[in-house]
Parts: structure tokens; sequence; C-alpha cells
């Protein structure tokens, strides 16, 4: 039996959240559950409907609240939905804002039909998506000279399975305590581990590793 992805589009555009529910209804395992043109309107429709995922437009015209504050807000109202921003926009300060609250995936408004499909079912099932347009902006901004995050195929050669598998939960916005319970390990273990990570990879901080992570993650089979 098919599980069934429930979804809530945030979009201030009613006529590209239609577009957006014409693609997504066409695959029988995604079920659009409701559509807010509004920040303001997401408090009430996660409660009421639970969504498993929110493709979520970043930009929020009329709104008070901004696309990046309703991801927030996401995250402390219903911390197993996935949230997949869903943008026009490809450029640094969107997509690095974005990557920092932790979104699941990020995928343009310009993707086919069968693409965005497949990006909501992998985000549903717990894998990071990002467009492949999205990953050479992240690409622009780790190659940068004043960038302090070095960008090297064989740098991960060095990482343990386990250093791995706290780069994952990293990268998915876990804090040192939740990777702790994910992985039955003491707190101070993990500290040790992410010290480790971020000294092997010569990155400064857990927001390099995410994207040092969305570069390099190994390739998974759904």
């Amino acid at each position: 039996m098919t599980t069934q992805i429930n979804i809530l589009i945030v979009d201030d555009h009613p006529i590209a959240a239609d577009g957006l529910i014409s693609y997504l209804e066409t695959a029988d395992d995604i079920v659009v559950r409701n559509t807010c043109t509004r920040g303001e309107e997401v408090n009430a429709a996660i409660t009421e409907y639970q969504p498993d995922v929110v493709l979520l437009d970043l930009e929020l015209d009329g709104s008070q609240i901004s696309g990046l504050e309703v991801a927030e807000m996401i995250q402390q109202l219903s911390p197993q939905t996935k949230i997949l921003v869903i943008s026009a926009f490809a450029d640094q300060r969107h997509v690095l804002d974005a990557l920092n609250i932790g979104v699941d995936g990020y995928v343009l408004k310009t993707s086919a039909r069968l693409d965005l499909i497949e990006a909501v079912r992998r985000v549903a099932a717990g894998h990071n998506i990002f467009d492949p347009r999205v990953t050479k902006i992240l690409q622009m901004f780790i190659n940068k000279p004043e960038s302090p995050v070095s960008h090297d195929e064989n740098n991960d050669a060095d990482l343990t399975s386990r250093e791995w598998d706290v780069l994952t939960l990293i990268a998915n916005n876990l804090s040192n305590e939740e990777i702790a319970n994910e992985l039955t390990v003491a707190v101070g273990t993990v500290k040790t581990h992410v010290s480790n990570i971020l000294r092997k990879l010569s990155l400064k901080n857990r927001q390099e590793a995410q994207v040092w992570f969305h570069l390099n993650q190994p390739t998974t089979t759904p």
C-alpha cells in the first residue's frame, strides 16, 4: 500500500499555488491538504492538517511574517514536518538563509513536474534535496577565496562512519542533545565528534558543516 504524503502549500500567489496543486495531484501518493497565502495563516493550518511536507515560498508579499520566520514557526510547532522551499530565486542570500534555518530542501518554481514530485517524495522520506542550480550557488559560495569553507573532493577521506552519521544529523539541523538521543550516546561524545568533523574538514561552525555536507553528501538510494 502506497503511503500518502500530505502537503501544505504556503505561497502568496494563488495562481502559483493552483499550478503546484495541479502538478502534485497527478501523483497518486500526494494530497494537498490546504494552501496559505500569508504567514499568519500557517499556525492554524499546521495544527489542523499536520502536513508531512510544507512547500514554502520564502517571499510572502502582504504577510507580516517572512518565509524564514514561517520556517522557524513550523519547526517549533511540528518538528516532524519537512520543509521544502519552492522559490523563484536561486541567489546566494536566499539559498544560504534557507540553509541556515535548516530547511529540508530547496527547489525552483521552474522545476519540471516530475522533478517536483520526486523532490516531495524524497524530502518526505527524510532526504535533503537541492535543485542542481541551487547546488551551483552553494558551490560558488564555497569556492570563494574569502570563504572559510574549503572544498576539496578528497577532504572527507578521514571521516569515520560515525562522524558521517553525526554530520548528516547536523545537516538536518539537530542539536548536540538531539544527536545524542538519536545515536544513543553521551552529549560529550557528540561534541567530540563535532569538533573532529570541523577540524578534519577545516570548517569553523555548524552552518559551514551544513553547506559542506550538501555539496559532498554520499549518494543514497531513496
